[in-house]
């Protein structure tokens, strides 16, 4: 597991996943503070996003090595927003793994997601409405869901995951297209449900 830490923040982040003795930890440590993210939960969720560490660009170049040292047993999950001064950072890093036959998954938000397709990602995860702003449409039914997934992946992406919230998920991959239903029970909230399904899709597709 390796990215940029800054600050205390970085430190506190580093401790904490230090006691998880299966992870191999190697970070990059940066000036400024690795950001803090505040989620309120209320009737509708709010998210307080700080815009952490200005990276410079011989951090930059040194996380790119770490990515170059990797071999095709490795599988490796890109998500979330890039640091600032990393704007090039999805499609940079896609083009390495790319390169070195890595399987690799994208979760990200538009710019970022369409940067890799070039790339073939072997996965990535829209939810509807990041499916929407990709395409820039209302999608109003399940059967455009499954049309602009096909629609993806013609852009280079090896298969579609769909999260669609409490009516489930939708798979459209090269064996066909899958339709999963969601567990029955009680929402406390919804934080990392879409990085449980990245990590989920993963885990299964490594074991099988």
């Amino acid at each position: 597991l390796f990215g940029l830490i800054a600050g205390f923040t970085g430190q506190y982040l580093l401790e904490l996943l230090k006691e998880k003795p299966f992870l191999n930890l190697r970070f990059i440590e940066v000036d400024g503070l690795t950001r803090i993210n505040v989620k309120l939960k209320g009737k509708q969720e709010t998210e307080i996003n700080a815009p952490g560490p200005l990276i410079q660009p011989m951090d930059y170049q040194r996380m790119l090595d770490r990515f170059r040292d990797l071999t095709p047993e490795d599988f490796v999950i890109l998500s979330g927003s890039a640091p600032r001064g990393c704007e090039n950072l999805y499609s940079d890093v896609a083009s390495i793994l790319h390169r070195h036959d890595i399987p690799f998954v994208v979760d990200a938000n538009k710019c970022s997601l369409l940067s890799t397709l070039r790339y073939h990602p072997l996965l990535i995860k829209p939810n509807i409405y990041e499916l929407e702003d990709i395409f820039n449409v209302k999608i109003n039914s399940l059967g455009e869901v499954i049309a602009y997934g096909e629609e993806a992946r013609k852009l280079g992406a090896q298969n579609v995951l769909i999260s669609l919230g409490e009516e489930g998920s939708i798979l459209v991959s090269e064996q066909g297209i899958y339709r999963a239903n969601v567990p029955k029970g009680e929402l406390i909230h919804s934080i990392g449900a879409g990085d449980s399904m990245a990590a989920g899709f993963v885990y299964k597709y490594q074991k099988t």
